[in-house]
């Protein structure tokens, strides 16, 4: 692992600040100060070691510790990396960008919101599903009637028509 001065060099010379008095002005100190930074004689403040991370878009448990990667994450990265992992496309993307805006109090009235038109949707294909069983069920108590009725006359023909032929044979 690299120690803290190798890192602020790193970083620096990355960020293409060829110099180290480029990188001082940019950060408001001297460039003496980056200097002593770089050699490791001076271990430059938490204000300091915030600023420089922030300005040069580096990660800054990298820069203090050398832990992770060494560039921060920003939020254009994470959304491209969203966006490529769900497939997104350009609508869907402003919609989470756009929803990642708002304050914690307009998220949660717009999950509020969603969750409401989804309960609405939830009851509405609820009761359309319900109508449909309700249908079915009315046609095949219709369907039963008209067979209930079928067999009945079936039945009253079979035994008239064996009556029939019962008298029949009797005649002869």
């Amino acid at each position: 692992m690299s120690e803290l001065k190798d890192r602020i060099r790193r970083a620096r010379k990355e960020a293409g600040y060829r110099s180290q008095e480029s990188l001082a002005d940019e950060l408001g100190t001297t460039r003496d100060a980056i200097k002593t930074y770089e050699l490791g004689n001076v271990v430059p403040n938490d204000v300091f070691l915030k600023l420089m991370a922030v300005k040069l878009g580096i990660n800054e448990e990298w820069l203090r510790y050398g832990t992770g990667e060494m560039h921060a994450r920003t939020e254009k990265d994470v959304l491209t990396a969203l966006s490529e992992q769900y497939h997104l496309d350009g609508s869907q993307l402003a919609v989470v960008e756009a929803f990642l805006s708002l304050t914690d109090e307009q998220r949660a009235a717009v999950v509020d919101a969603a969750c409401a038109i989804a309960d609405k949707v939830k009851t509405a294909r609820h009761d359309a599903l319900q109508a449909k069983l309700d249908k079915r069920d009315r046609a095949h108590a219709k369907l039963d009637e008209a067979l209930d009725a079928e067999e009945k006359d079936a039945a009253a023909s079979s035994s008239s028509g064996s009556a029939s032929a019962k008298s029949s044979e009797k005649r002869a």
